[in-house]
């Protein structure tokens, strides 16, 4: 039996966050082997990939982790196979890649580079993944941009505004989300400087328990909060 969609008839959001973390402690809360966790998170995130382009949702983006040397290699592994992946490259998916992740294993930055460059030119649909992500950091490394624009005299400090704070940081131009999934039990800080004016929906569960159903009851929960 076909449960229908409880989607019918509603907007999707423009740009659609999730938090899909905590794979380290979903795996020992259930004791399954981490490399299996890993493998089930990214096939959850393929799924929702899926979603993106059934759903024509312009921006999707993921907090994803590298804690362990397995989510690092499992991460490389998930970008080798999306640089190759027919939906990106038929639906003209840009992949961008925002956090620190320089500064991690040099095969994994490698494979980030290759993955941006290859897909640079597309500008469809956007998907977007923080890798060793802080939200204050981010914002943090902006102001700290300006700050060198203003000692060498290239902007004014009297100039300094939100806009221009925006412009230099590496979202700067995606539209804010307008949902911001958190599977923790706290705002994690995805998103720190766009998340005014998105609704952060506490999904009360892990991300590795988090399901289709779950995900079309955060956008009807979306909705209602627009109309309302």
């Amino acid at each position: 039996m076909v449960i229908p969609s409880i989607l019918k008839g509603r907007d999707m959001p423009k740009h659609l966050a999730v938090n899909a973390k905590r794979i380290r402690e979903w795996s020992e809360k259930k004791g399954e082997d981490l490399k299996e966790s890993i493998n089930k998170s990214f096939n959850k995130i393929n799924e929702f990939i899926d979603f993106q382009l059934k759903k024509d949702i312009p921006i999707l983006t993921f907090n994803v982790s590298t804690q362990t040397e397995e989510e690092v290699g499992g991460l490389n592994k998930f970008f080798r196979n999306l640089s190759k992946d027919e939906r990106i490259h038929s639906k003209k998916v840009r992949v961008y890649v925002i956090g620190n992740w320089y500064n991690i294993e040099p095969e994994l930055a490698d494979t980030i580079r290759d993955l941006m460059e290859k897909t640079k030119d597309y500008d469809a649909y956007f998907l977007c993944f923080c890798v060793k992500y802080d939200g204050q950091e981010e914002i943090l490394a902006s102001v700290k941009l300006l700050a060198k624009k203003a000692a060498l005299e290239k902007i004014s400090i009297d100039d300094l505004s939100v806009d221009m704070l925006k412009e230099n940081i590496p979202t700067s131009y995606f539209i804010p989300p307008e949902i911001i999934i958190e599977t923790e039990k706290s705002y994690s800080g995805l998103l720190q400087w766009d998340s005014k004016g998105a609704l952060i929906y506490f999904a009360e569960k892990m991300w590795l328990d988090f399901e289709r159903k779950d995900l079309e009851k955060a956008i009807e929960y979306l909705n209602q909060v627009k109309n309302t």
